[in-house]
C-alpha cells in the first residue's frame, strides 16, 4: 500500500506521463505553475484518502487477528 501511495506522487512518474500527453510545465511563458503542477495538486486529495483508508483498515486487521 505504501508503494501504491508514493507512486500516486512520485514527481518523476507525472512529469513522464506529462511528457506523453503534451502537458505544459509552465502556463503563459513561464508565469506560474503548468498542467504537471495541477496533476500533482490534484493527486494529494486521493493519497491523503487512501492513506486514511489504508491506516483504518490496518488497524480494524490488527485488533481482529490479535
Amino acid at each position: 500500500a505504501g508503494g501504491a501511495m508514493v507512486n500516486m506522487v512520485c514527481i518523476h512518474i507525472i512529469v513522464a506521463v506529462g511528457a506523453v500527453l503534451g502537458l505544459a510545465e509552465t502556463r503563459d511563458a513561464g508565469r506560474g505553475p503548468g498542467a504537471v503542477a495541477s496533476v500533482l495538486r490534484r493527486t494529494i486529495g486521493p493519497l491523503v484518502a487512501y492513506a486514511f483508508f489504508a491506516a483504518a483498515m490496518a488497524g480494524v486487521l490488527s485488533i481482529v487477528y490479535s
